[in-house]
């Protein structure tokens, strides 16, 4: 497994993970930590399992709230109701508008099964690749995780690597993203996202 790698400065979190005092540290026993709430959207349901096997997440779904098909503002409100971050695949979640949860983590990125074949998605990976580099990015940033819950915050985590060898950087979303992001939700929808 790939070791964690620091977050692009500057970072509204402070320092990457391991690097404060011990009680920050990213590797601490999973009974010394309290659990911490997050909800998963419609997109990345296979998850539950990963996040209950690592033990130190409270989490829930929106399948188990009955949300499934309900709008980002509906999601995004039943998780700030429950007090959980919202995990998702959305990007329409990297918009203000929608930070009614306990903070936001938008998963991104593209990761190469192996070394010689080329990129796919987060979203399209096998289930058993998206399983493996979950683990790791709620494994060894936890830390991270509480802090976005904790400072009501909304940051992309960016899968990038082969399988073999991957990594995460946790970060706000650039301008260019954000940018892009409205351009695709003007073409498809013919309309801005926000009211």
């Amino acid at each position: 497994m790939a070791a964690p790698q620091p977050m692009t400065p500057p970072s509204p979190l402070g320092d990457p993970p391991g690097s404060g005092p011990p009680e920050d540290d990213p590797s601490a026993p999973p009974d010394e930590l309290l659990p911490l709430p997050v909800k998963l959207d419609e997109n990345i349901l296979d998850l539950l399992e990963v996040l209950q096997d690592i033990g130190y997440y409270d989490t829930d779904t929106v399948v188990m709230e009955d949300l499934r098909g309900a709008s980002d503002e509906t999601v995004s409100s039943a998780a700030g109701r429950d007090n959980r971050i919202l995990v998702t695949c959305d990007s329409d979640h990297m918009l203000p508008r929608f930070i009614s949860a306990r903070g936001v983590l938008y998963i991104w990125g593209k990761l190469k099964p192996n070394p010689e074949s080329s990129s796919v998605t987060f979203v399209r990976l096998r289930k058993e690749l998206r399983a493996m580099v979950v683990k790791e990015l709620f494994r060894d940033y936890r830390n991270i995780i509480q802090q976005i819950h904790s400072r009501d915050l909304s940051m992309i985590a960016i899968l990038t690597g082969h399988a073999g060898d991957f990594h995460w950087e946790i970060r706000e979303s650039r301008t260019e993203e954000i940018n892009r992001y409205f351009n695709k939700f003007l073409t498809k929808n013919r309309a801005l996202p926000f009211n």
